[in-house]
């Protein structure tokens, strides 16, 4: 629409006063371009990176679908999306998928630690161990039935009981003294001792002392046990079967000393030469622990006679030592005094 304006004007040419209104047209608008929708400039794809080896120690497993490794572009371009074109957005996604890199279609499990493998190693042998102790001492008792001997094998194998048999004296006279005398151990050291012991009891000339040798349970020692602790070259096994566990001995008093002896009561049926090739190993034997107070050195053994006896006699260098053995009826007697052998067959009845 035009606009009116008045225009006054003074000049001297215009004297009439020419009020006339003159019409102006305004001027008219400078057009616009078209405005062209906005394009951003794709950026240049990136060059797909080299795809590292695989470690050969992760364990690999297939997965079953492929996947996809988008770059931040993409991103960006997703976001642009939003404000462009359909035709923009076809050329992003032929962008995409030029930027798109194939993986090969696996998972990379990482490996554990070897820390926490060793715990589950430790874990297992414990867990093994537990399960062994309990199936050996609780479950294979259970299904293993225990053998239960028949009676056949009960009669055949008894149980063996040990019966303290007490000491009984061969004496059949009585000695002055009779005396117990125990061993807690049955040792040559023990036994010297408790001889010792009981020879500083006095008693007049020609008595004899009869001692009863047991154990710390008050039962009779046996005599292969006993003189082989004090004459190491007799076989203690042979003289079990030679004769009685049971055995005498006895101390003799004279005004020279205390002099010990033994008295043995040979079983029935035995070989009688058996006997005497095992109790003539003794002659060559020391046999100062025998001996209560020191001998001295013995002579060579010869034979001898005690009444209608044969004996086998050594003499000491100590008045009154002189060792005698020899087989009287069912008896065999070491003494380590002739006078000691002779007191020894009285009380005997011999």
């Amino acid at each position: 629409m035009a606009d009116e304006i008045k225009i006054n004007t003074n000049s001297s040419e215009n004297t009439n006063n020419d009020t006339r209104p003159v019409r102006i047209d305004p001027t008219p608008p400078i057009p616009r371009p078209p405005q062209q929708p906005f394009k951003p400039t794709p950026p240049p794809p990136p060059k797909p990176q080299p795809v590292p080896p695989p470690s050969p120690t992760p364990t690999i497993h297939k997965a079953e679908e492929d996947f996809k490794i988008r770059t931040m572009n993409s991103d960006l371009r997703t976001e642009a999306n939003e404000v462009m074109s359909p035709s923009d957005n076809k050329e992003s996604a032929s962008l995409e998928s030029s930027t798109t890199v194939q993986m090969p279609s696996a998972v990379i499990e990482e490996e554990p630690p070897k820390a926490k493998a060793w715990y589950y190693v430790i874990v297992s042998i414990i867990i093994i161990a537990v399960l062994a102790v309990i199936g050996y001492f609780v479950v294979y008792p259970l299904l293993t039935p225990s053998e239960q001997p028949t009676d056949s094998e009960a009669e055949e194998n008894p149980p063996t009981t040990v019966i303290a048999k007490p000491h009984q004296s061969y004496f059949i006279l009585s000695p002055a003294v009779s005396q117990a005398v125990r061993l807690t151990n049955v040792d040559l050291s023990e036994i010297s001792f408790a001889l010792q012991t009981e020879s500083l009891q006095p008693l007049t000339e020609g008595a004899i002392k009869e001692l009863a040798i047991l154990d710390d349970q008050a039962n009779q020692i046996s005599f292969a046990t006993y003189i082989s602790q004090l004459v190491p070259s007799l076989d203690s096994s042979k003289l079990n079967g030679l004769l009685d566990s049971d055995f005498t001995a006895f101390l003799h008093y004279d005004t020279r000393g205390v002099w010990p002896g033994y008295i043995a009561k040979i079983k029935s049926g035995i070989d009688s030469n058996e006997l005497k090739n095992e109790i003539s190993k003794l002659e060559a034997t020391n046999l100062a622990s025998l001996y209560i107070n020191p001998s001295g050195e013995l002579s060579l053994f010869k034979d001898g006679k005690v009444g209608f006896y044969d004996t086998r006699y050594a003499l000491g260098e100590r008045p009154g030592a002189a060792f005698n053995y020899g087989y009287f009826n069912d008896y065999l007697i070491l003494s380590t005094s002739y006078n000691g052998l002779k007191a020894a067959l009285t009380l005997l009845g011999l």
